[in-house]
């Protein structure tokens, strides 16, 4: 029997994230899914179960670091990781004045945009790397 794919999906609870989740669910898919609103990713898991995929989701900001180190901490304490997709993002643009966002704002989307991805894909590849050394075998 074919083990399940694990993949693990940030920012999953609507636009690309959950169209991505649809589209990758099927039996034989584990999906784990985070999002800030736990309302929209809950609903999605139950059509992601009704398309065959196994779904686990848990409400996280990626820019919590802290709080996004424990998710794949625990995930990976259930199963690999196959593949991860790093989709959580905001955008503020131009507010309804035409005023770009101020530099704390700026800042603030960085950390969201950038750093969190750097965070949540260096917490996932540590643990990919110990398991390479684990099952490396030396002749």
């Amino acid at each position: 029997m074919k083990p399940q794919q694990h993949i693990v999906i940030t920012g999953a609870s609507r636009g690309l994230g959950a169209a991505l989740a649809r589209r990758l669910a099927g039996q034989g898919i584990h999906l784990d899914l985070c999002a800030r609103d736990i309302s929209e990713v809950s609903a999605l898991s139950e059509a992601l179960i009704a398309l065959g995929s196994t779904v686990a989701w848990a409400g996280v900001d990626v820019a919590d670091t802290p709080s996004v180190t424990e998710w794949i901490d625990t995930i990976y304490a259930q199963s690999p990781i196959d593949m991860l997709i790093l989709n959580a993002g905001i955008f503020d643009g131009k507010g309804e004045d035409g005023a770009l966002e101020t530099p704390a704002r700026a800042a603030a989307l960085i950390g969201t945009n950038l750093t969190s991805a750097v965070v949540t894909a260096l917490t996932a590849v540590s643990y990919t790397h110990l398991r390479a050394h684990e099952t490396r075998h030396d002749l």
